[in-house]
């Protein structure tokens, strides 16, 4: 197996553990009080501005509130870009209640981790 395959898979496997998190902190949130319903969502999607994958943890509270901890990972042909937030909808609007500092990856090697330290940030964020 060469390199290149070799930095393919444990990106892949990452993204499986990235996704496992996300689910477990749905299944986490879904138990507490005041919380109506929870899904997760790990895409990858070919805009036309480019390649994204999308990740995020949606919780939909019984007074109409949805909060969202969203990660969101981009990339050109030098760089990875991953930025992450934690928002609120609710009547009032839309707000960031918390945001991690960008990160940007440039060696493949390093993605697999940076995923999976981004994801934990992510999910340690407080909605309060």
């Amino acid at each position: 197996m060469d390199t290149g395959e070799q930095a393919v898979r444990k990106v892949l496997k990452a993204l499986g553990e990235v996704n496992r998190r996300l689910r477990d902190h749905a299944v986490m949130i879904r138990r507490k009080p005041g919380v109506q319903s929870t899904d997760t969502r790990l895409e990858v999607i070919d805009y036309q501005n480019g390649p994204m994958i999308e990740a995020y943890v949606g919780a939909e509270m019984k007074d109409g509130t949805a909060l969202c901890w969203s990660l969101d990972v981009s990339w050109t042909d030098d760089s990875f870009h991953m930025e992450a937030t934690l928002e609120r909808n609710s009547r009032a609007g839309a707000e960031t209640l918390d945001h991690l500092p960008a990160c940007k990856v440039e060696d493949v090697d390093e993605l697999p981790q940076a995923l999976i330290s981004m994801t934990h940030a992510l999910l340690a964020l407080d909605s309060r």
